[in-house]
């Protein structure tokens, strides 16, 4: 089966669209409903390309059970299914978005599978063959990495740029703690530019750990990241500057003030750059209120906390952010928050989530409450690459099933959705009439509405 593909994929994430904030005529319509043939949880977002069609990976479902790449067209209509394999070797569980090359292949990483079982990085062209380019944990103690979360950047040179959350040159059994940043050819030659926890202190890797959110390329040539764990204070997460030859700065650690942590804590999403230049993010945890914040930081290392969560009554704003922000053409930044919000037996009165705007000034916006609707179906627990909730003892795993949304051709903007339910997810697509200019917009996302596990976080 042909991927319908266009020339360059755009990574887009819609929720509220245009430069108007979001007061404006909505409908919400289910679009494509996953299951075991095309899939069931998925993770990374949705990359659209220039003829429109939508592609995404889900983290199960699909003849093995084990994942697909899937394709539709922006109406809803399914193009095409690939399904991970059970064979030996197979790569397994992909849980990032893929990119694609100037010659229309496309590029993407696995969470385990290989000839290891610690993780992939594979191509799949438009025709649909898929070719495993790499196999983590193929040297001794997984120095080159293992099991890589998030997606691929594309760096200058034509070459591919990612984070693995375990491994590296530091890295022992049996929790091969640390992480790296790769680089890897087309062809699939890798090389690991940096292994994290090389300078531990009290059981803390001072140059950090975990860098789940992997990498954005900035406009000075440089890669951008954070990573979960480590840095210079508690152990509660860093972000670092790298070269594409692997000369590693970190440029801010997390809890600069005092243990409660008011200028942020864990932070899991990607960066973003901003038109200023000035590079954007969330933290799960830390502000003011312990409950995550928005922030601004410098390519020097200025940090400035933009919001801080749960500053509403009952965290009527939203608590615990991992999702990356959207910047709209409006300037301002658009993102989600896992919890908070409505707080219905649904979401076991945590909250269900919210969407949410903040400037570059930090003046704070709720847009929208998630489970606003019957039963839910507007989906609920919004997250970026969340870590799953206690496992049920029976019954489909709690992961991610993550919502994100792609523009049409001209995409004008704003912010994503993803939920963490307990559920095999369904596509919708809602339109609305901007309060501005009367234009009809057009966004897609992924929910799910069915009931979810405790959502006590692992």
């Amino acid at each position: 089966m042909k991927i319908r593909s266009g020339k360059i994929l755009c990574l887009v994430a819609v929720f509220c669209v245009a430069a108007a904030v979001c007061a404006s005529a909505q409908t919400f319509t289910t679009m494509l409903t996953f299951d075991q043939h095309n899939g069931k949880f998925p993770l990374g977002p949705l990359v659209q390309g220039s003829n429109g069609s939508l592609l995404g990976t889900s983290e199960q479902g699909g003849k093995d059970d084990l994942g697909t790449i899937f394709g539709m067209t922006t109406e809803g209509t399914e193009t095409f299914v690939y399904g991970f394999c059970a064979s030996a070797g197979c790569p397994v569980v992909p849980e990032a978005p893929i990119v694609q090359d100037s010659n229309g292949n496309f590029y993407g990483t696995t969470e385990s599978g290989g000839s290891n079982g610690f993780g992939t990085v594979f191509q799949i062209s438009s025709s649909g063959q898929l070719t495993t380019l790499y196999n983590f944990c193929s040297q001794t103690n997984c120095t080159d990495g293992k099991r890589p979360t998030s997606g691929l950047v594309r760096g200058v040179s034509g070459n591919l740029y990612g984070t693995t959350i375990q491994g590296g040159s530091h890295s022992t059994p049996p929790d091969y703690r640390g992480g790296t940043v790769f680089e890897i050819t087309p062809s699939g030659k890798l090389t690991t530019l940096y292994s994290f926890c090389g300078i531990v202190k009290v059981e803390v890797c001072l140059d950090g750990e975990e860098p789940s959110g992997g990498l954005v390329l900035g406009s000075d040539g440089n890669f951008y990241g954070t990573t979960e764990l480590g840095g210079a204070n508690f152990g509660t997460g860093s972000i670092f500057k790298i070269t594409p030859t692997g000369q590693l700065k970190q440029i801010y650690s997390f809890c600069v003030a005092s243990i409660q942590c008011p200028d942020g804590a864990d932070p899991r999403a990607t960066l973003i750059e901003g038109n200023d230049g000035n590079y954007y993010g969330t933290t799960w945890a830390g502000g003011m209120h312990q409950n995550g914040s928005v922030f601004k930081v410098t390519p020097t290392g200025q940090l400035t906390t933009l919001y801080s969560f749960c500053s509403q009554s009952n965290c009527a704003d939203g608590e615990n952010p991992s999702a990356a922000l959207v910047q709209g053409t409006d300037g301002n930044f658009y993102g989600t928050a896992y919890e908070g919000g409505n707080q219905v037996p649904e979401c076991n009165d945590f909250g269900c989530g919210t969407l949410f705007q903040v400037t570059p000034a930090g003046i704070f916006t709720l847009l929208y409450s998630f489970c606003s609707q019957s039963n839910c179906s507007d989906g609920y627990f919004p997250v970026d690459s969340c870590k799953p909730p206690t496992e049920p003892s029976t019954g489909p795993p709690t992961r991610a099933a993550r919502a994100i949304l792609s523009a049409p051709a001209s995409p004008q903007v704003a912010a994503l959705s993803t939920v963490c339910p307990w559920a095999w997810a369904h596509l919708w697509r809602r339109t609305r009439t901007s309060a501005l200019s009367g234009a009809r917009l057009t966004s897609w996302g992924i929910t799910s509405p069915l009931r979810r596990a405790s959502p006590s976080m692992a």
